[in-house]
């Protein structure tokens, strides 16, 4: 019995990630110009939406974790 596959070649890369996301005019070891980015980053109303949609997401984690711990206690 043969099959017949199509062949699909692959690659394997890295990414050093040790500080990143700023833009080229910001450099991330001048305080200050950090200080400047974020505060500019943080009044962006999609970031605004993002920082609120996670909370969200967490709080109600959160709870599960809490609700699963009771539940674990009283089996026990």
């Amino acid at each position: 019995m043969q099959i017949n596959t199509e062949r699909f070649e692959t690659e394997t890369r890295g990414v050093n990630h040790v500080e990143g996301g700023w833009p080229k005019d910001v450099n991330p070891l001048e305080i200050e110009q950090v200080i400047r980015y974020r505060k500019k980053v943080e009044k962006d109303e999609g970031y605004i939406n993002a920082i609120m949609s996670l909370a969200g997401v967490s709080i109600g984690f959160l709870c599960f974790l809490v609700w699963f711990g009771l539940r674990k206690q009283k089996k026990v």
